[in-house]
């Protein structure tokens, strides 16, 4: 008896191959799909975030103007103490008390970072024009150089000129005025000799000195702030 032989059917392999692009395909367009329409909420992402960088600027231009306008004062307190000092002119305690007490007033400024972390930590500072991102980074790292330079002035304050004032002040009096404007006793200074006035004197010139170096970085980034937020006006998303 002849043995019987089961043959498949010949595998279409045309078909096959096209079925498999086909599906190669398909996958690919929904992925390039996905992928674009990610690319598209990002985007819109980045717009909506950059309207609210534009107002943190604007919040920073705010602040520095109040605390340019509060170290102008500051500026001429420690002028005139800085005259007094260097003529030797008379003047009263109470006076005396007054100009220093500007010393240790130190209007200071936070930068209002919020949004751009948030950009930067997303990636969607791709987003922007190459120009505005570079401006931006250079802006933040700045402000980081302004925070940096008000510790270093408010260090000395703490380690040099506060121990200072309360040798040769009367403490209670100092901090009355400074929380009160009003003095508990007598305004009566302590012993003081050459040596003290020449030391306060140094000290004033060098708060002057570091007050002018912040004035100067204030300033700057005022006008950056404003300009950055122009730019973010006028700027087209990738």
């Amino acid at each position: 008896m002849a043995d019987t032989v089961n043959k498949e059917p010949a595998r279409n392999w045309g078909k096959t191959l096209f079925d498999f692009f086909m599906l190669f395909l398909a996958v690919t367009l929904g992925f390039l799909a996905d992928s674009y329409r990610d690319k598209q909420e990002e985007r819109q992402l980045a717009q909506s975030l950059a309207v609210e960088l534009a107002d943190d600027l604007g919040d920073d231009s705010a602040s520095f103007a109040d605390a340019l306008s509060r170290r102008v004062l500051r500026t001429e307190k420690l002028e005139k103490l800085f005259k007094v000092l260097s003529s030797n002119q008379s003047v009263s305690n109470d006076s005396l008390y007054k100009l220093v007490s500007y010393a240790d007033y130190l209007p200071q400024f936070k930068s209002h970072r919020g949004t751009y972390e948030q950009l930067t930590n997303a990636g969607y500072l791709n987003y922007f024009d190459k120009k505005i991102a570079s401006q931006l980074t250079d802006y933040y790292v700045a402000c980081n150089q302004l925070l940096d330079m008000q510790t270093i002035e408010r260090q000395v304050l703490l380690d040099r000129l506060i121990p200072f004032l309360h040798l040769h002040f009367h403490t209670e009096n100092f901090v009355s005025w400074r929380r009160e404007a009003v003095f508990a006793e007598s305004t009566a200074l302590r012993e003081w000799d050459d040596a003290a006035v020449w030391q306060l004197h140094n000290l004033v010139n060098q708060l002057r000195t570091e007050n002018e170096e912040l004035m100067t970085h204030f300033k700057k980034l005022q006008t950056t702030a404003t300009q950055l937020r122009i730019g973010l006006a006028e700027s087209e998303f990738k």
